[in-house]
């Protein structure tokens, strides 16, 4: 395992976590989001990271125009939340920290998803296909197929 995470199941219980404080989306499956995205990004961290820092950094792969983004964009009650349940400032993290942070990671990547008004789709196909277009976006090289693929093989 790499990132900063021991076991498997710490990844499940940090996105839990964080979107217990954050909220689990209006169709209930942020978490499930989460989790199919740090599968396709680094295949449940278990892809070691050959480019830190020059394509994104974490199990989620955050990029630096995520990062900064989340921590313009977040919205203050968020960042008291997460303040208050994990002790950590959204807006004062460093960017290099998240490389080992898996909670913090976590909470990135649901305050970044929590910028975009659409929903999560209900089906996995749709959720690849969001990912894509709001996480990957088309200069990313990964594919609605990989996301799918690799949601399937790894997850529950």
């Amino acid at each position: 395992m790499f990132y900063g995470v021991a076991k498997r199941e710490h990844i499940w219980n940090d996105a839990q976590a964080v979107c217990a404080v954050l909220g689990y989306g209006k169709n209930g499956n942020a978490v499930r989001m989460l989790l199919e995205t740090c599968a396709q990004e680094t295949l449940l961290a278990t892809a070691p990271d050959r480019s830190q820092f020059s394509h994104g950094v974490s199990l989620y792969q955050i990029d630096h125009i995520a990062w900064e983004n989340v921590r313009q964009r977040c919205r203050e009650a968020d960042r008291v939340k997460l303040k208050d349940a994990f002790g950590f400032d959204i807006r004062e993290f460093p960017y290099a920290h998240l490389a080992y942070a898996p909670l913090v990671a976590a909470a990135f990547a649901r305050i970044h998803y929590k910028l975009i008004p659409d929903e999560f789709p209900l089906k996995l196909e749709g959720r690849a296909q969001y990912w894509k277009t709001h996480y990957n976006t088309v200069q990313g090289a990964g594919t609605v197929e990989q996301y799918i693929a690799n949601a399937k093989r790894l997850l529950p």
